[in-house]
């Protein structure tokens, strides 16, 4: 390999790391700035929008009996890895007060 080609290679890797971190910060402050404030949302935002963006989150609360299921069913289905107990309680309680399950 030459060395522009090296150089291109070098600077189109770091150009996708950027936009790949500014992206997830964008993310994250919009998730923040949309959010009720609340126990859980600093957790609901690292664990949750990092995958899919918080609309899906919120709208897609009609689908399970329970916030508990819904993170089951990621975990089962989509691969997630497990959340510590103490940040999914706090997450469950965050959504559960702020995004009720519609029956």
């Amino acid at each position: 390999m030459d060395k522009k080609t090296f150089f291109i290679g070098t600077l189109l890797i770091a150009g996708a790391v950027i936009l790949s971190q500014t992206y997830d910060f964008v993310v994250r402050r919009e998730a923040d700035a949309l959010l009720p404030e609340g126990r859980g949302k600093t957790e609901f935002i690292s664990r949750c929008s990092s995958c899919h963006h918080i609309d899906k989150v919120i709208y897609s609360q009609k689908q399970f009996d329970n916030w508990d299921s819904v993170i089951l069913w990621m975990q089962k289905m989509q691969g997630m890895s497990p959340i510590p107990q103490k940040d999914r309680e706090l997450i469950i309680k965050y959504l559960e007060l702020n995004f009720p399950m519609k029956k």
